[in-house]
């Protein structure tokens, strides 16, 4: 096995991991906001609120401030990226095909 083609089966264990400590990260906050939540669910729903805004209320709660972290750490990580690559680039001798 050459060089090249165990750094691109490491790249993807290394991506699979990632996604799948992201999901599991996921399940856990997602179970936690609507334990906080269900006070507050228990009380709209007293007051006569329906089960589809109770279920929007709860779904724009967990997908706003997760899709707005995802988005602003794929920014960061391209930046940290080529951070990388170019002091690789720099004071390394490596090539990157990509």
């Amino acid at each position: 096995m050459t060089t090249y083609n165990i750094f691109i089966v490491l790249t993807f264990v290394i991506a699979s991991l990632i996604l799948i400590l992201l999901f599991v990260i996921f399940f856990f906050i997602s179970q936690q906001i609507i334990l906080l939540q269900r006070k507050t669910l228990f009380f709209l729903k007293s007051l006569g609120v329906n089960n589809a805004e109770l279920s929007l209320l709860t779904t724009l709660a967990l997908v706003v401030p997760l899709s707005c972290g995802i988005i602003l750490s794929a920014f960061l990580s391209f930046s940290i990226q080529d951070l990388i690559m170019s002091i690789s680039y720099q004071h390394l001798n490596f090539y990157h095909g990509f």
